[in-house]
């Protein structure tokens, strides 16, 4: 895979917001 650390690294971080956030916007 020839993708940047950043972009694994962003999507890490937004997956965890979102589990731990509650669903409702």
């Amino acid at each position: 895979m020839g993708r940047d650390p950043r972009g694994l690294i962003a999507m890490a971080i937004v997956g965890m917001f979102q589990s731990t956030r509650p669903h409702g916007a």
